[in-house]
């Protein structure tokens, strides 16, 4: 994968940012559209309802589903024991082959057993933890004579482990410049550095994620933004709320297209906790939303937006980067942006999925732009 590093200019350095004290009174808090509809469970009645073994939605989607296209794609997902690739855009083709690298035996695989006008093929009979990087490769026929031609891009999957944590370093919200209310953009900083992207939290905050700010209306009705679309208020101030997975998306895009990475930012929400450890399992740390300390989620302010909508947030809000899991152990682990360790923590699994359910399920997934979530 392509790795940038960059260089802040002398302009940006120049807008400077100050943050206000720690303060470890001030919680960021947020809106999701779901609870608006029905009220928060008491946590002492609330089920997990939405566990890898109930929720449908972690049995019938798969991380890398594309759509057929004209463009040769080779999409797929592993299990613990088999991997799965869906490959399309080749009709023009007499066939497809498969070619597989497998890094830990140093061995190359060619599959072509695959019927023709397939568009998937099971490779089976694989230890967990085994990585392979494969290719699809059409061929036409003239004769005897088998030509090969342009592969799709290259997929790396590892078969799923019982337990994977990704080498990945945390940053703390409040290091200073402190962003009391600033996880959102401290975690869009912790994975970037893990791809190689420099760029401090205060700069993600004051110069590439959207804002509002509460005003009154003329009928001195509070009128603030609507978090799915901008932050409420500034993360520089710890009397302010919060936002979701589209604006800090769309705050991650402005940073690679500007340093021309071909990094790709996605809001993906409404997935099963369990749908995202694949991600994980393949070295992908994805952003999601929880709370904090895995305190229980509460109704708190309302307000309108310019438009009328009526936004309720739901106190506690905050967001953090998946980074590993344990499944004997039903643990996860995750980049916590209240810690100033700079290790991953651990949260019980039940628990952190209950928390990110409660939130709505939002996540922020950034990968290559050619490759599909």
């Amino acid at each position: 994968m392509k790795k940038i590093m960059i260089m802040l200019s002398a302009m940006l350095l120049m807008c400077g940012c100050s943050g206000k004290g720690e303060s470890s009174s001030a919680l960021p808090a947020a809106n999701t559209a779901e609870a608006l509809e029905s009220s928060v469970p008491d946590d002492s009645s609330t089920t997990d309802d939405s566990s890898a073994a109930d929720d449908d939605s972690s049995k019938d989607e798969t991380p890398a589903s594309a759509d057929k296209t004209d463009t040769p794609t080779l999409t797929g997902f592993a299990d613990s024991s088999s991997f799965t690739l869906e490959f399309s855009g080749f009709d023009d083709a007499d066939g497809v082959v498969i070619k597989a690298y497998y890094p830990q035996t140093a061995e190359t695989v060619v599959y072509d057993d695959i019927p023709k006008g397939a568009e998937s093929y099971v490779i089976k009979s694989q230890k967990s933890g085994v990585q392979g990087v494969f290719s699809a490769v059409p061929y036409t026929l003239d004769g005897d004579k088998k030509t090969e031609g342009e592969p799709a891009p290259e997929l790396t999957l590892t078969t799923m482990r019982r337990k994977m944590m990704i080498d990945i370093k945390s940053i703390c919200q409040y290091s200073k410049p402190a962003l009391p209310t600033g996880c959102e953009c401290t975690a869009l900083a912790t994975v970037l550095k893990y791809y190689s992207i420099l760029i401090p939290k205060e700069y993600i905050a004051k110069l590439y994620l959207d804002k509002q700010e509460f005003t009154l209306n003329k009928k001195d009705e509070l009128i603030g933004g609507d978090p799915e679309e901008v932050f409420v208020g500034d993360p520089f101030d710890e009397n302010s709320y919060g936002c979701y997975s589209k604006p800090l998306a769309n705050a991650a895009n402005k940073i690679f297209e500007g340093a021309g990475s071909d990094l790709r930012a996605k809001a993906v929400d409404g997935k099963a906790l369990s749908y995202w450890f694949d991600y994980v399992n393949n070295g992908t740390p994805v952003i999601v939303w929880a709370t904090t300390n895995m305190d229980k989620t509460e109704k708190t302010d309302t307000w309108k937006t310019k438009d009328g909508k009526e936004i309720t947030w739901l106190h506690n809000e905050h967001c953090l980067v998946l980074a590993g899991f344990d499944l004997d152990k039903s643990e996860v682990y995750v980049c916590d942006p209240l810690c100033r360790n700079t290790g991953p923590v651990r949260y019980d699994m039940k628990l952190f999925e209950k928390r990110y359910n409660e939130q709505g399920k939002r996540a922020v997934l950034i990968q290559q732009g050619g490759q599909n979530g």
